[in-house]
């Protein structure tokens, strides 16, 4: 009689810890939003890898001038460097070291993006008519660069009409 008392009482100890457990675990993951890149139809797929090539190349391309240029892409009138081709910042100055901080990073990449993606996106060799709506761009700097492109693509070809607006590039 002890015995099948110890066990029920085990299980619900056990019972509890697995609650436990999965409530962590749903806030620890379930409540981030989930950025989903958009599913294309097989006539809009070539516009959606323009996109998607133009997307790598243009965070590339901002990543390595930040990376060349001390940690920014707009230069302005901070004290540079002139090395080669390029300008890199100094990160001194009368009050001492100053280190771009990350966030300041995350913005200057994203407005880097939004100015440069649709110069980069040339659509006009293709058969089909695009219309697209203005860029936004979201970066995040961790362990990784993740780089979220929303930009309304409406492809029409023939009598069909596909939309589709979210691009990510993790780097």
């Amino acid at each position: 009689m002890v015995k099948r008392g110890q066990v029920t009482v085990f299980v619900i100890i056990g019972i509890l810890i697995l609650l436990v457990i999965g409530i962590l675990l749903y806030f620890q993951f379930g409540l981030k939003e989930v950025f989903e890149e958009s599913k294309v139809a097989v006539e809009a797929q070539p516009v959606k890898e323009i996109i998607d090539d133009c997307v790598e190349k243009v965070s590339l391309s901002g990543l390595e001038l930040i990376g060349q240029q001390g940690g920014y892409i707009d230069i302005g009138v901070k004290d540079s460097l002139k090395l080669d081709t390029v300008n890199s910042v100094y990160w001194v100055d009368e009050s001492g070291i100053v280190v771009p901080e990350l966030k300041n990073m995350e913005k200057e990449l994203e407005d880097y993006v939004e100015d440069n993606l649709e110069e980069c996106a040339d659509f006009s060799n293709l058969d089909i008519k695009v219309n697209s709506g203005n860029v936004d761009v979201d970066v995040a700097m961790s362990n990784k660069v993740s780089v979220k492109v929303t930009w309304p693509i409406t492809v029409t070809k023939d009598a069909s009409s596909y939309s589709f607006d979210k691009f990510l590039q993790d780097f």
